[in-house]
């Protein structure tokens, strides 16, 4: 049996997938790819699909196929306290401390999410609340070319574990996989709850962001009234630390100095997040590489910098040149770091 599960960003998708995964022991797992098509290979198949703005049809090769949607309110709470780890300006450390601050006054009921997103604009490029609307609009297209093919799965049934409908609808028993698993769970999980919006919004919030929600929402049937709004209660841990764990957790994947390392925090942050997603998103190398090259002249001496350095060359079959960057790379790095690095090394020699 080959399973598809779509959803934007935030929805519990990896929640979702890794319950579905472990019903299925002997499929095949593929997590986020960028594009569908590939399933030809496979007999038995779970992917979790959120790259939506690729879509173009091959959902018919699957048997069953999930959607799963979340309220945009809640949606966009996630995204913001999620998102920073990932988007771009967020290598700049003075940004992360503003960002945090907002956060914290956001808590004491100085500030609202509407503040939030604004700053997350500056910061990024693009607001939240618009990535998060557009989003749906991506997913409300795909679900009407799946028509009545495909199981509804409500974010909030997923986390109160009322799975019965999709497990009749899977032909699996998922009861007893209804927990987190922890090599893909905690990288993501935050509060692990539904209508977090109630605690966290301010009435300003609502009449802000429901013109961006409203059609979705409708749609769907999720009736939210700043009515049902509750005293503000966010937790430190939920927010300014969970965004300040997630930036880091990704620094250190990359090997780049944590926040708070230097005073100043490092140059060239942004000449490395182009070039990364330029590395990740285009079959060319060359802008990726040209960035690297930029990010390297500002500050030389960040192993991270070196690692991608090495990675593109590598793409581009440039090999004594990848090793030696990489080389560079195992000299700048800490000890703590290094092992990871030998990993990559000895793939890269391989």
């Amino acid at each position: 049996m080959k399973v598809l599960i779509v959803g934007h960003v935030k929805t519990g998708t990896t929640a979702l997938y890794t319950i579905i995964k472990a019903a299925m022991p002997q499929a095949h797992g593929v997590f986020e790819p960028r594009h569908l098509g590939f399933e030809a290979a496979h007999r038995h198949l779970v992917t979790k699909y959120v790259h939506l703005r690729t879509y173009k049809g091959a959902a018919e090769t699957y048997d069953k196929r999930v959607v799963i949607i979340r309220d945009g309110f809640d949606s966009l709470i996630s995204w913001l306290f999620f998102a920073p780890s990932l988007k771009r300006g967020f290598s700049d450390d003075e940004k992360v401390r503003d960002y945090l601050q907002q956060i914290e006054m956001l808590r004491a009921g100085q500030a609202d999410f509407k503040d939030l997103d604004t700053l997350f604009q500056q910061i990024s490029g693009r607001s939240g609340a618009a990535q998060i609307s557009q989003q749906q609009r991506l997913l409300c297209t795909i679900h009407d070319d799946l028509g009545g093919n495909c199981h509804l799965l409500r974010y909030e049934d997923l986390i109160a574990g009322r799975l019965e409908s999709l497990a009749d609808y899977l032909g699996l028993d998922l009861q007893a996989n209804h927990k987190p698993l922890p090599h893909l769970g905690e990288r993501v999980a935050r509060s692990r709850k539904a209508e977090n919006w109630k605690r966290c919004f301010s009435r300003q919030d609502v009449r802000h962001f429901d013109p961006y929600y409203n059609e979705f929402h409708s749609r769907y049937g999720y009736n939210l009234s700043a009515d049902d709004l509750l005293p503000r209660a966010i937790t430190k841990t939920e927010s300014s630390d969970f965004v300040l764990a997630r930036i880091n957790g990704f620094r250190k994947a990359k090997h780049l100095p944590l926040v708070g390392e230097g005073p100043n925090g490092f140059a060239g942050g942004a000449a490395f997040e182009k070039a990364l997603v330029a590395f990740n998103r285009e079959a060319d190398k060359t802008r990726g590489l040209e960035h690297i090259q930029e990010a390297i002249a500002a500050q030389s001496n960040i192993a991270g910098y070196h690692l991608l350095h090495s990675r593109i060359l590598a793409s581009q079959g440039r090999l004594p040149e990848a090793h030696a960057a990489m080389d560079r790379a195992l000299l700048l790095c800490s000890s703590e770091r290094r092992p990871a690095l030998l990993a990559v090394k000895a793939k890269l020699a391989g």
